[in-house]
């Protein structure tokens, strides 16, 4: 929900550069800027699963994902 709303709303960022890149027909932009959403997403993944496996480590049979 936070990137749709940074995609349709924003005046600077990520978001804001890749819908000026659509107006403009700058796929490489726009190709860069997926990439870079894809790397955040993966960051963000690898944190999330980083302290699951710290906190969650009390319950029995919890192996992490």
């Amino acid at each position: 929900m936070i990137i749709i709303a940074e995609q349709l709303n924003a005046t600077s960022g990520i978001g804001y550069l890749m819908n000026q890149a659509q107006a403009w027909y700058r796929t490489d932009i726009i190709v860069l800027g997926l990439l870079i959403y894809g790397l955040l997403g993966l960051l963000a993944d690898a944190a999330v699963r980083l302290l699951e496996r710290r906190l969650l480590v009390w319950r029995r049979g919890f192996n992490g994902a």
